[in-house]
């Protein structure tokens, strides 16, 4: 599980190639790929106890971006984005399938589309990977088994402001974490941006799904509102130098 690939703050080359291989296919990729990497390298103690590994995990608006999810430990993930409707320009169930299949060239496909692949992080040996992709809004999507984990962002000046939609809330388990990142931008009256995007991270465990808000006003058991991009970006080096690379 994740918590053997990363200990006293530590983390193992597999896992650190794992994570420089965090790809963004959203507005703000550059910061959106550091802030996913700062995620989980300042929640290395929370991880272990997410136990993102023992159930289902909702990404929502994934892209074609499976590295993040599984860096935070999940194994069984549904990717929900429309860019895996067939009527959608480019091919993203082919990009994803070639991107997984860099890791793992053995990586299969079932008769529904779901790819399955082994991916050995340097803890527990390889581990089985799940992907389901499926192509719909988070609004249009309902979870079919109980969720372990939501991964959710809200995007610039979006009127959403559901913590988790409303249609996933009811399949969430016991102990169930979900990964909220909000995008900001300030502009000016004039339309031009007077601060540049930035992101925070929320982090929330829900231990009563009947009890738990479900609004942006919950409490998070983790809140990072400031990303120092320079700090970012110099781990990334760090990780790069460790692995051999200049």
């Amino acid at each position: 599980m994740i918590a053997s690939a990363m200990q006293n703050g530590a983390i193992t080359l597999q896992y650190a190639d794992l994570l420089r291989k965090i790809q963004s296919s959203t507005f703000g990729a550059e910061l959106a790929d550091l802030q996913k990497v700062q995620t989980v390298l300042s929640m290395q103690d929370e991880l272990g106890l997410a136990n993102l590994g023992t159930g289902r995990v909702v990404y929502v608006a994934s892209g074609i971006d499976w590295e993040f999810p599984v860096a935070l430990g999940a194994r069984d993930i549904d990717m929900v984005d429309l860019s895996f409707e067939k009527t959608r320009s480019g091919n993203a169930k082919r990009d994803l399938l070639k991107s997984v299949r860099e890791a793992d060239p053995k990586a299969t496909v079932s008769k529904n589309g779901d790819i399955s692949f082994g991916i050995d992080l340097g803890g527990e040996g390889c581990e089985n990977i799940d992907l389901h992709m499926i192509a719909l809004d988070a609004d249009s999507y309902t979870p079919t088994v109980p969720v372990q984990g939501v991964i959710e962002y809200n995007a610039p000046h979006s009127t959403n402001k559901e913590l988790v939609r409303g249609n996933i809330l009811p399949s969430l388990s016991p102990g169930a974490s979900v990964f909220n990142f909000d995008f900001y931008e300030d502009y000016s009256p004039d339309g031009a941006v007077k601060k540049p995007m930035s992101q925070s991270t929320h982090y929330y465990k829900v231990e009563d799904p009947d009890r738990f808000k479900a609004s942006l006003d919950a409490k998070p058991r983790l809140e990072e509102p400031n990303y120092n991009v320079k700090e970012i970006r110099a781990k990334l080096r760090d990780l790069k130098r460790a692995d051999g690379e200049t």
